[in-house]
């Protein structure tokens, strides 16, 4: 804070304003046109907005400032001023509520360290001055107060993943926090740069094949593609269930031309019927090399093929490359899902067209709530039409993919002749297969390694 009460007050204005300037945007974005207040709202944003440029002699890239700029303007209006300009510091938010919260820099001068549960963390010298401002000069008297969740709250959390994802018991969603937080911590700590699939430098040099020259970066890109088919293999052993290459991966394997799309993904596909224990795994016994998403478990996934790929996060780049052989590029495996076709051809034609309209559906839809009466009421006309799902206090893209997909396996079990790859239709693609093509799996070489494919491949193939 400046000592100069005047050029205090002159940022906390404009602070104010700039915040004021933030949240309107965001109203704004959340809120359709025909909201009475809109005008009034859209009025108030651009006042704020011609007078931060005039106050804070700023010019913003358009006349619509993004959220981000307005961050990075309130953040560097609160750090206008430096040490020698100043004999106390704050907590902007807290000043700006009207707390006394004016604290003598020398507070933060030097730390002392002081036990925290099984270890010690450096806590502020001027600790009970910090202590006496923000909570009152009893702060060492314990309070019983409320909290936004209930008590015990593991519990209650516990119950919720017991509940979402249909353990058979109580304790088996135990075993499944634990696996996904303090196991898989542990795991990422002592994770190790060692490849699944044996390939020597010499292997991955520049050389021409067939007339074409195959360079070193693309050899990499096929070698940790070999990588992340290895895990997503690695899992369907434990669980011990079948998978099939499919798409691109089929055609490459039945070619051998494994650098003709320089892919940067492997293409598989697994039965319905198998679904909820392969998610269920990916969460307990993923790789900590390795991440993963689908509709089922991300807010923000609107795919309907579940992604398992190389996670560069928190991975010093030369460690990641050295684990995926050379490649820097984060790789894929896409993972569709195979469901039965009715041989009732209207039934099937009817189902086709409530996935296939759910998913055009999801394309048109925003994924921010809340949400106007107009896509509301689109969700209340799909609920009456298909008695589908629909949560609309979440990615409604999102939602209508599940609820496509949900119809998309409500054969599973039933006796039929022919399948297809629900995911797809989202490409706009509706391949029909014969159910005894996927009866059974053969192993194909594929670059350094080898894949399961469907026993029927070559007509699969033949199909496109």
């Amino acid at each position: 804070l400046p000592r100069d009460k005047a050029l205090e007050d002159e940022q906390m204005d404009s602070l104010r304003v700039c915040y004021t300037a933030y949240k309107d945007k965001e109203w704004l974005a959340e809120n359709g046109p025909t909201i009475a207040e809109y005008a009034t709202k859209l009025g108030e944003y651009k006042a704020a907005i011609r007078w931060l440029e005039k106050t804070c002699q700023v010019q913003f890239s358009e006349e619509n400032p993004s959220e981000y700029e307005l961050a990075v303007l309130y953040e560097e209006i609160s750090g206008l001023y430096g040490d020698e300009d100043s004999d106390y510091i704050t907590q902007v938010a807290c000043i700006g509520v009207g707390m006394d919260y004016y604290i003598p820099k020398d507070v933060y001068a030097s730390s002392t360290r002081m036990p925290f549960e099984n270890t010690t963390i450096p806590v502020p010298a001027g600790y009970d001055l910090l202590l006496r401002k923000k909570y009152g000069d009893d702060y060492m008297t314990p309070v019983q107060a409320s909290a936004g969740h209930e008590y015990p709250f593991y519990n209650a959390f516990i119950r919720a993943i017991f509940d979402e994802r249909k353990h058979k018991t109580f304790e088996g969603a135990v075993e499944y926090i634990e696996n996904i937080s303090s196991k898989y911590y542990l795991k990422f700590k002592t994770k190790t740069t060692e490849a699944y699939v044996e390939i020597s430098d010499e292997q991955l040099k520049e050389e021409v094949i067939e007339g074409k020259k195959i360079t070193s970066e693309q050899k990499s890109k096929l070698a940790a593609q070999c990588e992340v088919l290895k895990e997503f293999e690695r899992l369907c052993k434990i669980i011990d269930i079948p998978y099939y290459a499919v798409g691109d991966t089929l055609n490459k394997v039945v070619s051998k031309n494994y650098y003709a799309g320089d892919e940067d993904a492997v293409y598989v596909a697994i039965k319905r019927e198998n679904l909820n224990d392969y998610l269920l795994k990916i969460g307990q016994e993923l790789d900590p090399w390795y991440n993963y998403s689908c509709i089922y478990s991300s807010d923000q996934c609107e795919d309907m093929r579940i992604r398992i790929w190389s996670d560069s996060y928190m991975c010093d780049k030369d460690e990641f490359a050295k684990r995926f052989h050379g490649c820097e590029q984060e790789i894929s495996v896409y993972i569709a899902v195979i469901d039965v076709v009715s041989d009732d051809d209207a039934r099937e034609a009817t189902r086709k067209m409530l996935i296939e309209n759910l998913i055009t559906t999801s394309n048109s839809m925003p994924s921010k709530p809340p949400y106007s009466e107009e896509v509301l009421g689109i969700v209340d006309e799909w609920k009456r039409i298909a008695q589908v799902n629909v949560n609309t206090e979440t990615n409604l893209r999102r939602e209508f993919l599940r609820a496509a997909d949900n119809i998309a396996g409500g054969l599973q079990g039933e006796e039929a002749k022919q399948v297809r790859l629900t995911a797809d239709l989202q490409q706009g693609i509706d391949t029909i297969y014969d159910k005894e093509w996927f009866e059974e799996t053969v192993e194909l070489p594929f670059a350094w390694t080898t894949v399961e494919a469907p026993c029927g491949y070559e007509e699969i193939v033949k199909k496109g």
